[in-house]
C-alpha cells in the first residue's frame, strides 16, 4: 500500500486550510477584535455618510434661495421697468423708514433718482433668517420677515474687510 494520504489518492484538496487575513493587523478571532472591526467597519463608512449629508443639504440650500432670488429678480426687473412703486415694496419696513428720514418725498420718488443697477441677480447665498444676493454691479441684502423676504439694503459696495457701503440701508 502506498504511503501517501488516502484522501490525495480520492481527488480531495489536501491543502491545509489558512486563518482568515487579519483586517487592519487585527485577528479575526478574538471577541474583542471582532468589536474592534465592528467599529473600523463603521469609522470606514464615515466618508459616505458625509457625502450623504453634504449632498442633501446642498439641495436644501438650492430650495432656500430660490425665494430669494425671486424677491431680488422681482425688484431689479421693476427697477429696469422704472416702476419704483413695486420695487418699493420689496424693501423691508425699516428701509423704507430711513428713506423717508433722509429723504421726506417717500421711497417712490427717491428710488428713481438713485442710479440703482438692474443686472440680474447672479450668486445667492442664504443664513438662516438673512440673504445676500449679488449682481455684476450690486449686492443686495434681504431679512426673513412673516411676510417673506423683504430687501434690507440694496446699492451695496464691498469695501474689503469693512461692512458695505449701501445706498439704501435698513439695517
Amino acid at each position: 500500500m502506498a504511503t501517501g494520504h488516502a484522501s490525495a489518492a480520492a481527488g480531495w484538496n489536501t491543502k491545509p486550510r489558512t486563518a482568515p487575513r487579519p483586517l487592519f493587523g487585527i485577528a479575526r478571532t478574538d471577541t474583542v477584535n471582532r468589536a474592534l472591526l465592528r467599529v473600523l467597519n463603521c469609522v470606514r463608512m464615515l466618508p459616505m455618510l458625509l457625502v450623504a449629508v453634504f449632498v442633501l443639504s446642498g439641495c436644501s440650500g438650492a430650495s432656500e434661495s430660490a425665494p430669494v432670488r425671486e424677491i431680488a429678480t422681482e425688484f431689479v426687473s421693476a427697477l429696469a421697468d422704472n416702476d419704483a412703486t413695486t420695487a418699493c415694496s420689496l424693501f423691508a419696513p425699516q428701509a423704507v423708514q430711513r428713506i423717508a428720514r433722509l429723504r421726506p418725498e417717500g421711497c417712490a420718488q427717491v428710488l428713481a433718482t438713485m442710479g440703482l443697477p438692474t443686472d440680474r441677480p447672479g450668486q445667492v447665498e442664504v443664513w438662516g433668517e438673512t440673504a445676500q444676493v449679488k449682481t455684476s454691479g450690486d449686492t443686495l441684502f434681504l431679512k426673513r420677515f412673516t411676510q417673506g423676504w423683504r430687501i434690507v439694503a440694496a446699492g451695496c459696495v464691498s469695501r474689503g474687510e469693512e461692512p458695505y457701503e449701501c445706498k439704501v440701508d435698513g439695517t
